[in-house]
């Protein structure tokens, strides 16, 4: 890493301690530093519209404008984000690191014809790298990237 990859943690906050409804959840991106993630932006989100790409690619947007555009900006994210996300991630010239669960579909490049769903993938207790590939099998939503399985 050099000094112009600042890495960021962006994920929802399920739980506002002070509302005793969950009606809205907060999108949050955070810098981490020494051991400490620092809050640089936050938006609420009704909870009914807590995956919606325009609201996340406005999140991103406004981001990226508060970054030096030098920067090589790494982002880090929880499961539940969807592949419109991280192509825009990647639009922006930025790296991604992100979990993936549920019914996506992956392939590896050497074996492109082979689409696996990331349910029928078991990872075990160290990390492997079975190599790189395209998320999700629908070519209007793929985005490139590199695999790693780990339980």
């Amino acid at each position: 890493m050099t000094p112009y990859s600042p890495v960021f943690l962006v994920c929802y906050r399920c739980r506002l301690e002070r509302l005793p409804v969950q009606e809205y959840h907060i999108l949050r991106a955070s810098l981490i530093c020494d051991g400490r993630s620092i809050p640089l932006l936050s938006r609420l989100v009704p909870s009914a519209k807590q995956n919606n790409s325009l609201i996340q690619k406005e999140f991103l947007d406004e981001l990226h404008r508060c970054v030096n555009p030098k920067a090589k900006v790494i982002l880090i994210t929880d499961a539940g984000f969807q592949s419109a996300w991280f192509r825009h991630i990647k639009s922006l010239g930025w790296d991604f690191i992100g979990r993936i669960r549920g019914t996506v579909q992956f392939c590896l490049l050497h074996d492109d014809e082979r689409w696996l769903k990331i349910t029928d993938v078991r990872g075990k207790a160290s990390p492997e790298y079975p190599g790189a590939g395209w998320l999700v099998r629908a070519e209007y939503a793929r985005c490139s990237g590199h695999f790693y399985l780990h339980k």
